[in-house]
């Protein structure tokens, strides 16, 4: 068994990560409202704890081994970027754009300004507003991403670039937290998973090399894993500032371990159903990310809170169908216009 793995069976990790998303945001509403049976709450609480928005973690470290095969392949710089708008910004700007312009100018009759400081995520810096910080993070990812393909791939050991990419996010990260408190605290649910997305490409290089994948590296990943979910554990008890600071960072430590071993699990163990269903859903994992998250907020909004499992199963539902719509759509216009052009 290789490294090729990860990249195999890349949308079924992705379709984990995209549930375990949903999952993180369910158990999140009920930490906030705390308006649910008292067995719900401690399950959150370990759920959070534990598992928490570890997704997103996974998201990037994939997303950061995906383009790495596909640049590798062909590294046209202009081809490179035209493929992100379509996939990421184009959507973004026609989902984003139009709830936007719902919530701030028509439902909360805020002026102009507002949407234009939420949709060109201004408010993300200033304010907080998280609702699409992904979006932006990937955004900003795919930007850099062929400074750091060069960087990495430009001869020198490998080991020490690693060391210095990781050393200049640690001391970002610092010195945001020192000198600008309210920033950081604005921004840093992106800031320390930039890390996320370097290792991922360096990951990257193991699986287009096709390396293999030993005993003694399953056995390492599972150790990690261990003695890192403990730490957590223990750093749970001090909720302070550097807390969520060690945390995220554990959480990238985590992250890396889990998808090299959700990708040998997927490999060896052939559950046919369950498979077909995690690479369905890791199909439309960037669709549902946008319309769960925008229908989370409207309904919380309106106060038909997703804690209650009734307006959380017609969220997903909602949800799931407007994905659906929105990708068979977009690819059939996307399609129609290539052959027009031809």
């Amino acid at each position: 068994m290789n490294f090729e793995v990860l990249s195999k069976h890349r949308e079924k990790i992705m379709g984990l990560a995209i549930i375990s998303i949903i999952i993180f945001h369910y158990f999140e509403d009920v930490r906030i409202f705390m308006n649910v049976s008292p067995i719900i709450i401690k399950i959150s609480k370990i759920y959070n704890v534990i598992i928490g928005s570890i997704g997103v973690d996974i998201f990037l470290i994939v997303s950061a081994i995906g383009l790495y095969y596909s640049y590798s392949k062909n590294n046209n710089l202009v081809e490179f970027y035209k493929k992100r708008i379509k996939r990421v910004l184009i959507p973004y700007i026609i989902i984003c754009g139009i709830y936007w312009i719902v919530l701030d100018i028509f439902i909360k009759k805020l002026s102009i300004i507002y949407f234009f400081k939420d949709f060109l995520w201004i408010s993300f810096f200033t304010e907080h507003v998280t609702t699409f910080w992904y979006i932006l993070a990937i955004v900003i990812l795919y930007f850099l991403f062929p400074i750091i393909y060069r960087f990495i791939n430009n001869g020198g050991n490998k080991k020490y670039k690693l060391l210095i990419l990781t050393m200049i996010d640690i001391l970002l990260n610092i010195f945001i937290f020192i000198f600008n408190r309210n920033l950081y605290n604005n921004i840093e649910i992106f800031l320390i998973r930039v890390l996320d997305f370097i290792i991922g490409m360096f990951l990257a290089q193991k699986v287009y090399n096709k390396d293999k994948i030993s005993k003694k590296i399953i056995i390492k990943c599972g150790i990690l894993l261990l003695v890192t979910f403990i730490f957590k554990l223990l750093l749970f008890k001090f909720m302070t500032s550097i807390y969520y600071l060690i945390n995220r960072y554990l959480t990238v430590i985590i992250a890396i371990a889990s998808t090299i071993l959700l990708a040998i699990a997927l490999e060896n163990i052939n559950f046919r159903r369950i498979n077909e269903i995690l690479k369905s859903v890791g199909q439309y994992t960037l669709e549902l990310y946008i319309f769960h998250v925008a229908y989370r907020e409207l309904f919380n909004y309106f106060n038909h809170y997703t804690f209650i499992l009734k307006f959380e199963i017609l969220m997903l539902v909602l949800s799931i169908i407007s994905s659906i719509a929105f990708n068979k759509t977009y690819k059939y216009l996307s399609t129609k216009r290539i052959k027009e052009v031809q």
